[in-house]
């Protein structure tokens, strides 16, 4: 009777080691997982949705921007008319810098904080160049309209509404369907780019449980090992 309980006792501790040592095991494993699946998610936040939600708001400005140029040149109004150039005059400030802060989120910047597109004076990794690439596209493109509405908008203060309007449905007209194409394509990269993010988000996840799941039934053939050895 001591006998077996010793060997009871023996049973137990040896097997309590055994799960401590596949335990210890096992940590770093899934450690190294879970730290892939945090900074793939990471990623898809810093990268996508806040790419997304910086494009939306450059969109919205380029479209109130053209708007407000539009109906201070032709709204008979002149105290509203004088209001949407309040607005376009703002406006045309503010859409280069949302423009270039969006670029920013792809791109990296150099010591002037100048967002550096091309992958050559800053390296980008493979996975983002085709999205940085775009972004620089789409920047230039929207620099070029927002010089567009800013002649737009000094003509408007000349009191020059005709030649204003000339140059809105003309070379700025020209300029924002440049610049909204362009974010279109610059948008499909970063959607496509989504996916890959997305992907690698779910293969992480699916690898960190693998992990977890072999842990987990290595501890129980052990115990159970131990338990049907003595």
């Amino acid at each position: 009777m001591e006998v077996s309980h010793a060997s009871l006792e023996r049973g137990l501790t040896i097997s309590f080691a055994a799960v401590i040592f596949v335990v210890i095991l096992f940590f770093p494993l899934t450690y190294l997982a879970m730290q892939g699946l945090t900074q793939h998610a990471q990623t898809l936040h810093d990268t996508v949705i806040k790419g997304q939600l910086a494009y939306a708001k450059v969109a919205s400005d380029a479209d109130s921007l053209r708007a407000a140029t539009l109906e201070a040149a032709t709204n008979p109004d002149a105290e509203k008319a004088a209001g949407r150039l309040a607005l376009a005059k703002a406006l045309v400030k503010q859409f280069p810098d949302d423009a270039r802060a969006m670029t920013a989120i792809f791109c990296p910047v150099d010591r002037d904080g100048t967002p550096q597109c091309d992958g050559k004076t800053i390296p980008i990794s493979e996975d983002r160049l085709e999205v940085a690439k775009a972004a620089g596209i789409f920047n230039t493109s929207a620099s070029a309209f927002d010089f567009q509405a800013l002649s737009a908008v000094s003509i408007l203060q000349s009191g020059k509404a005709k030649e204003a309007l000339a140059q809105i449905n003309g070379p700025s007209s020209t300029a924002y369907e440049k610049q909204a194409a362009d974010g279109k394509a610059m948008l499909d990269a970063l959607n496509g780019y989504a996916n890959v993010a997305f992907s690698a988000v779910t293969a992480a996840r699916i690898q960190a449980s693998a992990w977890i799941s072999a842990g987990i039934l290595v501890v129980i053939l052990v115990v159970l090992g131990a338990m049907f050895w003595f």
